[in-house]
Order: C-alpha cells, then structure tokens, then sequence
C-alpha cells in the first residue's frame, strides 16, 4: 500500500521562510520513480518533495496539495496515483498549522 502524506516544518513564524513537505511511503519494494506535483490557489516555490514560501505571509492562506505518480517496472498498471492536502490558516499574525 502506497501512503502520502504532507506535513509542515515546525512553527510558522509571519515573515520567516516555511516549508511544507510531502513525503510517500510503501514504494521502496517496487524500484519505482516518484514524480510530485503540488498544487494550491497561491504561488510558492517547489522542489519535488517540498513546497518553500520565503517568507510566509498572510497571503499564504489556503489549502496545498502533493500529489504523487509513482511508475515502476513491477507493477501491474503503470502508474499510481496519491495525494494528501494541508491547509494553513492565519489568524492575525499567529500561524496555525492545521
């Protein structure tokens, strides 16, 4: 079984650089190639695994979501397919990670 999850780097603090990152379990077996592909209303910057906003801001609200193509030579199906969402709010100058 393949898991995806997406998860946030400690504590937000308005003005400092934040990561969210997406991590993928339940491949390793399957010698396969994972491809992540992030998706939100705003822009940040991306790195495979990561989504950086630098510095984060009040404009950073919404919800953020990795989605996961795993392909593998020892799969039945060529390609499968996961997401997790997050989403942050703020709320005045105080972060919450939800």
């Amino acid at each position: 079984m393949v898991t995806v999850a997406v998860s946030g780097d400690g504590t937000l603090t308005e003005g400092s650089p934040y990561t969210l990152t997406c991590t993928v379990s339940g491949h390793q077996s399957l010698m396969a190639t994972v491809t992540y592909q992030w998706s939100s209303s705003l822009q940040g910057q991306t790195d495979g695994m990561n989504y950086t906003f630098n510095p984060i801001d009040r404009d950073d609200n919404g919800t953020y979501t990795c989605q996961v193509t795993i392909s593998s030579p020892l799969l039945n199906s060529d390609i499968i397919v996961e997401q997790d969402s997050t989403k942050i709010q703020v709320t005045g100058i105080v972060y919450d990670f939800i």
